[in-house]
């Protein structure tokens, strides 16, 4: 892969945090909620019934996306993008359960529409990337 292809993922990827740590900092002063602290690496964790759910959503989410991964490159005929339309529903799965858990189970259930928030953010980030064939450009540099 030549450089041009490396600094269109960057760009990409780069372009993904800054917009939804934007939208983070926004929502959160917005609804006047603190940042969530967690160490690193460590879950994000509401309860005990939070964190077992979150590991099943995790593993099969991880299962069902290598399974979707195999399953697409080895069949020609089929697009990529049902690979990310797996891993954001994945990715959506875990901030509903999250946001469903900081609503009922949390002392600040404002902290909910944050998740939500992001959510949508990525939802919408992913469809424009989808829609306007943004890794499309990708090809251009790939082949040659």
């Amino acid at each position: 892969m030549s450089v041009m292809t490396w600094l269109i993922i960057f760009a990409i990827g780069l372009s993904f945090i800054i917009i939804l740590e934007g939208t983070n900092i926004l929502l959160r002063k917005a609804f006047n909620v603190d940042k969530v602290k967690t160490g690193f690496l460590k879950p994000y964790k509401i309860n005990d019934q939070h964190v077992k759910i979150n590991l099943i959503v995790k593993f099969g989410g991880g299962f069902l996306s290598l399974i979707t991964f195999f399953y697409v490159t080895s069949q020609p005929n089929l697009s990529n993008y049902i690979f990310f339309a797996v891993m954001l529903s994945w990715v959506v799965a875990e901030s509903l359960i999250n946001a469903f858990y900081e609503w009922k189970y949390s002392s600040t259930p404002r902290r909910a529409f944050v998740s939500l928030g992001e959510s949508f953010t990525l939802t919408m980030l992913v469809v424009i990337v989808i829609y306007f064939d943004l890794l499309g450009l990708l090809e251009l540099y790939i082949n040659t």
